[in-house]
């Protein structure tokens, strides 16, 4: 092969001239293939990085087997990647219900994932019992966690998570999304925050919570309860405009001393003039069978109105439920808590289109009799204009969720 370069030139010549602009044109067109191949591999899709060991659900090849065929099925360029790890049921919300993304198992269903594109992010979305911590990758940037800190065991659990955010090497920002207290005692996690001097720069928490400045702190709804499998319904799977047999329902859990003991007294002592669904359970049930799952979405999807007498806190899975049924929450708006402030800020900012008690003695007879009053016409405008704003509700969330992860975690140093 000839050489690039002839010494028959010697002097200057017009051939010289052309060999030599050839030259940088070829040396100039390969680099410029270089830079732009090197900055797509940056932005695609990588393999999934797990542990050298064999873990609990499968071998190292195995693994690598998961991680090709993320890359086979998926691919993005030029966008900013972001990675949820779940380890709490309402990531599920999050992933399936705000974000509108999908999840595939992986060994049995140990391992769950999805992958979804909104705007300049590419979301990855990792959940399941075997996705533990010598299986993620060290070499994420932008991280949302969702952690359940419910009760002691919970925080205890989600605190070795925390801990194990510093051995993330190239972690640029970090968002949490938070299960809260019941209670709206959420202080444990303070000394992670940022601006307490810890790694998580933005936290969405559940539960209303004096912690909440819409800067470092932003209220997250609590949703439907995803642990006991409840689906997500949209206005397309739920028939507003057909004709509801019954007035109210209320099915859940009644607890001493509570004000659903005087629901069920108000229910019982009204039977044969108020038309309505009446199951009481006596022992809270943490899981639903598939017959109990049924009855409960139909008693939602029967009624026109829906019961929701205070539990722990005045915010519960049923409102959201209701909602998304058609069936109108009538939600008992009192604290109970001196730490929540009002536990249903965020539905009442939204301008969630629900129905509010004080007092269920003096309010229930009344709220039944205006809906009974209520001709065919306004009763399905009503449910149809229900659905439509949760739908709409969860789009806001959405908007507001990508925006935060935008401003506060991609770009928060700009």
């Amino acid at each position: 092969m000839a050489p690039l370069f002839s010494q028959k030139c010697g002097r200057v010549s017009f051939k010289c001239i052309l060999s030599v602009l050839c030259a940088l044109y070829v040396l100039s067109t390969c680099y410029a293939a270089y830079l732009l191949l090197s900055g797509e591999q940056e932005t695609e899709i990588a393999t999934v990085k797990v542990g050298s060991d064999k873990t609990q659900n499968g071998s190292l090849d195995a693994k690598r087997k998961f991680g090709s065929q993320i890359n086979r099925n998926f691919t993005t360029k030029r966008r900013f990647v972001v990675e949820i790890w779940s380890k709490a049921a309402i990531g599920v919300y999050l992933w399936k219900h705000v974000l509108g993304g999908t999840i595939r198992s992986y060994e049995g269903g140990m391992i769950q994932y999805g992958n979804l594109d909104i705007k300049d992010f590419h979301f990855r979305f990792y959940s399941g019992p075997g996705f533990i911590q010598n299986q993620v990758s060290r070499d994420v940037e932008f991280l949302v966690l969702v952690l359940n800190g419910r009760d002691l065991k919970k925080v205890e659990f989600a605190k070795s998570w925390l801990d194990y955010l510093p051995h993330l090497r190239r972690v640029r920002s970090v968002a949490v999304v938070l299960l809260g207290n019941e209670f709206c005692d959420n202080d444990w996690i303070l000394p992670y925050l940022e601006f307490r001097g810890g790694i998580v720069k933005v936290l969405f928490l559940v539960y209303d919570s004096p912690l909440i400045d819409n800067r470092h702190v932003y209220q997250w709804p609590l949703g439907v309860a995803t642990y006991r499998n409840f689906p997500n319904l949209r206005l397309s799977d739920t028939d507003v405009r057909k004709r509801r047999p019954t007035l109210c329902n209320f099915v859940g859990t009644v607890y001493p001393n509570s004000s659903r003991e005087l629901i069920s007294s108000l229910l019982k002592t009204n039977a044969s003039t108020v038309n309505c669904i009446f199951r009481p359970r006596l022992k809270w049930q943490p899981s639903e069978t598939k017959n109990s799952l049924t009855s409960y979405i139909n008693a939602l999807l029967d009624a026109e109105l829906t019961l929701s007498p205070v539990g722990v806190n005045p915010e519960c899975y049923r409102i959201y439920e209701a909602m998304s049924c058609g069936s109108v929450p009538i939600v008992e708006d009192v604290s109970t808590s001196k730490n929540c402030g009002d536990p249903l800020r965020l539905l009442k900012k939204y301008g969630a289109p629900l129905s509010y008690v004080k007092n269920w003695e003096t309010d229930l007879v009344k709220v039944l009799a205006k809906q009974k009053a209520m001709n065919e016409a306004l009763k399905s405008e009503q449910r149809f204009r229900l659905v439509k704003w949760y739908e709409r509700f969860l789009n806001a969330m959405k908007e507001r969720f990508v925006e935060v992860i935008d401003k506060r975690i991609v770009h928060a140093d700009k």
